[in-house]
């Protein structure tokens, strides 16, 4: 993994009761992220 996605993935955090998040980037890179409760 690169440095530069590394350090844009290491300012994500936890929301509570946040079930999906999804964020698109100028370059149109796409991370998402879906959880199940409980999980």
């Amino acid at each position: 993994m690169s440095s530069k996605l590394r350090d844009l993935l290491g300012r994500f955090r936890a929301v509570e009761s946040v079930d999906l998040a999804a964020i698109v980037a100028t370059d149109g890179l796409l991370i998402e992220s879906a959880a199940r409760p409980g999980v």
